[in-house]
């Protein structure tokens, strides 16, 4: 958790932080105390005077996800990005039963192997087991990781599907709004 707020000076301001951590611990913290947990914050650390509570108040109020939501979106040579899910196999759950095992890094270096990178691996509940989130130079290698992946036999219904940045939808709907002033739609005149 303590890495995980060093990063959160570059994606929220520290005076949110010290707010945030004042409304869990009421208007009592000293004036010099905020202003360390201010000095803290701003140098990429949590306050000191931070509870585990107030830590994780905050990174589930600011979405802890979206601190690497937030490098991938701030590169400039960013990949499209590809969300997997799909079903283990009833063998792949008994052996992972029996012996189990930490997939990320095998799926890590699957996709780094095609040029891709893995952003996150998850396990889910629902019609679905996994869910995966990944960005890739093209679809080739988005479909050559997958392939290979299925390959091995341990999953089912593999579905991959493009995800789309919010600029990148603007500029779709855009672009899509004036194509459809242009466009005849079937059955009418």
């Amino acid at each position: 958790m303590r890495r995980l707020l060093g990063q959160c000076p570059l994606w929220v301001p520290s005076a949110i932080l010290v707010a945030a951590h004042q409304h869990r611990t009421g208007r009592a913290a000293a004036v010099a105390r905020e202003a360390t947990d201010a000095a803290a914050s701003d140098a990429g650390m949590p306050p000191r005077s931070w509870s585990l509570e107030s830590v994780v108040a905050v990174a589930v109020m600011f979405g802890a996800h979206m601190i690497e939501q937030a490098k991938l979106l701030s590169r400039r040579d960013a990949m499209p990005i590809y969300i997997s899910r799909g079903r283990f196999t009833s063998d792949a759950v008994k052996g992972m039963l029996a012996k189990p095992e930490n997939r990320e890094e095998a799926v890590a270096k699957l996709f780094e192997s095609v040029g891709g990178r893995l952003i996150g691996w998850y396990l889910t509940f629902g019609h679905h087991d996994w869910l995966v989130i990944a960005e890739f130079p093209d679809e080739k290698a988005a479909a050559s990781a997958i392939l290979a992946a299925a390959a091995g036999g341990s999953l089912s219904e593999i579905e991959t599907t493009v995800a789309m940045t919010a600029k990148d939808a603007h500029a779709t709907f855009v672009s899509a709004g004036k194509a459809a002033k242009g466009f005849r739609s079937a059955g009418r005149s």
